[in-house]
């Protein structure tokens, strides 16, 4: 688990450190081992029994050397359930979200991110059940780093209090404990894969 002194930075520069610190150890791991790992959070995931019993899912494309969760995606797909991709408004920060059955003709390339076509079904945030989130560094008890620029903070804003959140990380991105603000958003559970 990484630490950082956080009683050295205000909590503004503590993230800011924080996910530098993040994304370039998780950039340094090999594909191999990002693949291997990804495969074991996706087995956490899909074990899930909220993921199990929701029907409506909304699912983040992964962007980098995030982990890969297209194999959630496309299990989503393959369940019968209503499959929402997130599209970003770049203008004020949010994200539009698309209802989609086929993943190869139904999204396109923007900006290095998979994004569904603007043409589909839009959904409401408080019609989705269940929400798996993507993460610089997460907590032992929830708290989420997100990339700095409140999407999906302001997107979990809008969801029902009763739709469950999920996330996935690995082992090199769970922290003992983090600094938050208000805005910041739990998650309920974060599967975690090893990288050694």
């Amino acid at each position: 688990m990484t630490v950082l002194p956080s009683s050295a930075y205000s909590v503004r520069e503590y993230k800011t450190a924080l996910r530098t610190h993040m994304l370039a150890a998780r950039d340094r791991l090999p594909p191999e081992i990002r693949a291997r790992a990804s495969a074991v959070i996706a087995q956490k995931i899909l074990g899930l029994p909220s993921f199990v019993r929701a029907r409506t899912v909304l699912i983040f494309y992964p962007y980098g050397s995030e982990w890969d969760a297209t194999h959630i995606i496309r299990s989503a797909l393959a369940r019968k359930k209503k499959l929402i991709l997130p599209r970003r408004v770049k203008e004020n920060k949010t994200l539009d979200l698309y209802a989609v059955t086929d993943l190869d003709r139904e999204t396109e390339w923007v900006d290095k991110i998979r994004e569904p076509l603007t043409s589909l079904p839009k959904v409401a945030p408080e019609e989705v059940d269940w929400f798996l989130v993507p993460g610089v560094a997460f907590s032992l008890l929830g708290d989420r780093l997100g990339h700095g620029l409140g999407y999906f903070d302001k997107l979990l804003d809008a969801a029902s209090p009763t739709a469950f959140i999920a996330a996935g990380a690995f082992d090199i991105q769970i922290v003992d404990s983090l600094q938050t603000e208000p805005h910041d958003k739990k998650v309920q559970f974060v599967g975690v894969g090893s990288t050694y």
